[in-house]
């Protein structure tokens, strides 16, 4: 549970200690601001926080009828960082992730000096963002970090990078190893060449292509047989591959845009902006919400 809005939490200081008995009577007698929903309530080294009802009526200043304890002290962390913004509910949660598992609600006091909470109820999707790397950084986890920073979602994001060193160990050094292209600024310790270069190759040389079924195609269009063997780096294969029952974001050359649904793996093209992205992950959060992963 996160506020919609840093404007709908108030902040309340109270004498003593912070118990249910004593926050039931600060209340009696007392108006709130009409857009006030929630209270963070602090003795100064404790916190708890409350949902407040309050009266109906056209006037700035609205009587409080009644409280709901939401969180006591002793389930209750403060954190002070102005580099959360309170106003994205994934900052929040990552927050809220980093604290001991006993801690249930965290007070955030961030950046402005805005105040919210949030309260861990499993209501938070957890997705896997699978990229292959180089280049650095992983082009899909920037895009869905930004897409978070401009459409409020519940999410977390868990970033899996697939270097493509790994997929490379231990081929035979005699057979020559293509890549896709030099745009990644790949390095490794033997000779690489790259498909968008057109090297020139003998009929039947054994070649190790790793890439995908469209590199595999341009390169049997160009030179009009098989590479000896293809190691796939397609994101969305690699995902499909492993079998997870993990909401899974990636990035595919095959996608058209915004998304593709493909079980629990969601894959944007390869070329997606953050627009495509937040599309992904909202979806992502429907379907998670009503229980349909394809």
């Amino acid at each position: 549970m996160i506020p919609s809005h840093c404007k709908v939490v108030g902040k309340l200081h109270l004498d003593g200690p912070i118990t249910s008995d004593t926050i039931m009577r600060a209340w009696e007698g007392k108006k709130a601001y009409k857009l006030t929903e929630f209270y963070c309530i602090t003795n100064g080294d404790q916190w708890a926080v409350v949902r407040v009802r309050k009266a109906e009526g056209p006037r700035l200043l609205v009587p409080i009828e009644g409280v709901e304890v939401l969180a006591l002290p002793d389930g209750t962390a403060y954190v002070v960082d102005p580099g959360v913004d309170t106003t994205n509910p994934t900052a929040m949660l990552e927050v809220a992730d980093g604290m001991p598992g006993d801690v249930r609600c965290v007070v955030v006091q961030g950046e402005y000096n805005h105040m919210s909470f949030v309260i861990r109820d499993g209501e938070e999707v957890r997705v896997r963002v699978l990229d292959v790397v180089p280049p650095y950084p992983s082009k899909v986890s920037v895009l869905a970090r930004r897409a978070l920073e401009c459409r409020p979602l519940p999410v977390l994001l868990d970033s899996e990078e697939v270097d493509l060193k790994d997929l490379a160990q231990g081929l035979d050094p005699a057979h020559r190893l293509f890549f896709p292209c030099r745009a990644s600024g790949l390095e490794l310790d033997r000779p690489v060449e790259y498909l968008d270069e057109v090297p020139l190759l003998t009929k039947g040389e054994d070649v190790v292509l790793v890439g995908c079924n469209l590199s595999e195609r341009i390169f049997r269009e160009h030179y009009g047989w098989r590479p000896v063997k293809v190691i796939t780096m397609c994101p969305k294969e690699l995902a499909l591959e492993g079998h997870s029952d993990r909401w899974t974001l990636v990035k595919c050359c095959k996608e058209k845009g915004p998304f593709g649904i493909h079980g629990r793996v969601v894959a944007i093209p390869w070329s997606a902006t953050k627009g495509d992205a937040a599309a992904a992950l909202e979806e992502i959060v429907v379907r998670e919400r009503a229980g349909r992963p394809s």
